[in-house]
């Protein structure tokens, strides 16, 4: 099992979503983060090409990001925020937190 993070600059994410294209498998997916401002959380747009495969999926501590994706090889994989300190447990994800201590793992 090969592990990473998913390689997010949220320095200006409540202005613009952060916009990277990784490889999964040997095929490329365009991924969007952006802060909900609204509703306090990161979302997640995920491309398959120019496809829109998944649509404002909101990013929660501890649950799969990609799960509804069954298709495209993705259901081999999976992409969980984990927080190396342990304290998101409690709080969840943050504006604070993700990308400092919370990082979303991407299992393959």
């Amino acid at each position: 099992m090969e592990l990473s993070y998913l390689p997010i600059d949220k320095s200006d994410i409540d202005k613009e979503p952060d916009r990277f294209a990784i490889d999964i498998l040997n095929e490329e997916f365009i991924f969007e983060i952006f802060w909900n401002n609204e509703e306090s959380f990161y979302s997640l747009n995920l491309y398959k090409g120019k496809e829109l495969i998944l649509a404002g999926r909101r990013i929660t501590y501890g649950i799969d990001m990609i799960a509804p994706v069954i298709s495209y090889g993705l259901d081999k994989v999976a992409i969980i925020p984990f927080d190396k300190t342990g304290r998101a447990e409690k709080t969840g994800i943050t504006k604070e937190n993700f990308m400092e201590s919370v990082l979303p793992i991407l299992l393959v």
